[in-house]
């Protein structure tokens, strides 16, 4: 449990770093799918947006087929489902709610870190104890759709504004080896989070987000072409899982020479 995280650590070796990108999210479960294949299994987590809350799933024992059952249960498929949230003033920490229940970091099986902009500060913050529905709301409000969250007096927005892709964050807890995600890699974005956020809120040093400040520091990076997809293509849902799936398939010899690991058929 992540109350007992330091203990753990001392064994821990392999870490998985799963960035943001909306719906392309259930790539990350398609690439999780692959590893449960090949007996694959990550030691601590770190998560920005929609790969925090796939990374707090994770983080609490749940397979990928757990996962896509939880969002199918939910109706996450449908577009409809969020406009009616949106409608009936449900806040994003209650969605989340829905899907994984009351749960606090101490509720997880592994070291986990949700990764959420301070809009105070204007620099990323990483997210490791008390109410998880709530630390993944804060890593995934995106503005101006939902309101900043509030955590200990302090301002969260959206960590892929500042920290698309957390590798730093286990590579602080002394994760050896760390496999890390970019969903948004094959897209060149000239939008800065400074722009979006001067037209919502006042404060000004809010940095620009960057979509691999930090997977340079991983061992293995997948970098998709994801290019025909984006954060909303909420009815691709299964074409980015079997993506994820046969991406990480194709590379699990990269994989398993980069993280170090033994034993893949």
């Amino acid at each position: 449990m992540q109350k007992n995280g330091n203990n753990m650590l001392m064994k821990s070796v392999l870490g998985l770093s799963l960035g943001g990108g909306g719906a392309k999210g259930l790539f990350h479960v398609g690439a999780i799918s692959a590893f449960e294949r090949y007996g694959i299994k990550f030691n601590a987590v770190a998560g920005t947006s929609i790969g925090s809350i796939v990374g707090a799933c994770y983080a609490l024992g749940y397979s990928s087929r757990d996962m896509r059952e939880l969002i199918s249960e939910l109706g996450a498929f449908k577009p409809s489902f969020y406009l009616r949230a949106k409608m009936k003033g449900i806040s994003l920490e209650k969605l989340i709610e829905k899907v994984l229940g009351e749960k606090t970091f101490s509720d997880l099986k592994m070291p986990f870190t949700a990764v959420a902009t301070n809009l105070d500060s204007g620099d990323y913050e990483s997210l490791t104890s008390g109410n998880l529905c709530r630390a993944l709301s804060a890593s995934s409000t995106i503005v101006p759709a939902y309101r900043y969250v509030t955590i200990k007096g302090k301002r969260y927005i959206d960590g892929g504004y500042t920290n698309l892709v957390p590798v730093a964050p286990l590579k602080k807890l002394g994760i050896k080896k760390v496999l890390a995600i970019d969903l948004g890699a094959s897209q060149k974005s000239n939008i800065s989070g400074v722009k979006i956020l001067d037209k919502v809120y006042p404060y000004h040093g809010v940095k620009v987000g960057c979509r691999s400040s930090e997977k340079v520091l991983a061992d293995c990076v997948f970098e998709p072409d994801l290019s025909g997809y984006s954060m909303l293509s909420i009815k691709k849902f299964d074409y980015l899982y079997e993506l994820g799936y046969e991406y990480a398939i194709k590379n699990i010899k990269l994989v398993q020479e980069k993280l170090k690991i033994k034993n893949i058929p």
